[in-house]
C-alpha cells in the first residue's frame, strides 16, 4: 500500500508538474514587457537625477541650488539629489485649487464670526 501511495505521488507530480509550468509560462509571454527595470524609491545621483525628477534646465537647478530653495547634498565638491527629497520637495510646492482657497477662508472666519456678503 505504501509504494502504491509513493507511486502515485510520483505519477501525478509527474503528470500536473509539466501542465502547471505550460500554463504558467503561457500566462507569462501575455504580460506586458517593461524594458526597464522599476525605480527604487531612493535613488541617489547628480544633476542628471535631478533634471529627471523635477523636469528643470540645469542652470535651473543650479540657480536652486545657490539660493537654497532645493534639497541637495554636496560632497568633495559635487552636487547629489535624493530622488525622495525632490519628490517631497515639488509636493511642498503645491498650490491650493479655489475650493481649497473658499474652504480655509470660510473657516477662518468661521472662527472670526462669518464672512460678510457684498451686495
Amino acid at each position: 500500500m505504501v509504494t502504491e501511495d509513493i507511486s502515485l505521488k510520483n505519477f501525478l507530480a509527474s503528470f500536473i508538474t509539466p501542465i502547471v509550468q505550460s500554463a504558467v509560462r503561457e500566462e507569462l509571454r501575455h504580460l506586458p514587457r517593461t524594458d526597464s527595470p522599476p525605480h527604487p524609491q531612493n535613488r541617489i545621483g547628480g544633476i542628471e537625477l535631478a533634471k529627471e525628477i523635477t523636469g528643470k534646465a540645469e542652470s535651473t537647478i543650479y540657480n536652486l541650488v545657490s539660493a537654497g530653495k532645493i534639497p541637495h547634498s554636496k560632497q568633495s565638491g559635487k552636487l547629489y539629489f535624493s530622488e525622495s527629497e525632490l519628490v517631497n520637495w515639488i509636493r511642498q510646492g503645491k498650490r491650493k485649487n479655489a475650493d481649497e482657497v473658499n474652504a480655509e477662508v470660510d473657516s477662518f472666519l468661521g472662527r472670526r464670526g462669518g464672512r460678510k456678503q457684498v451686495a
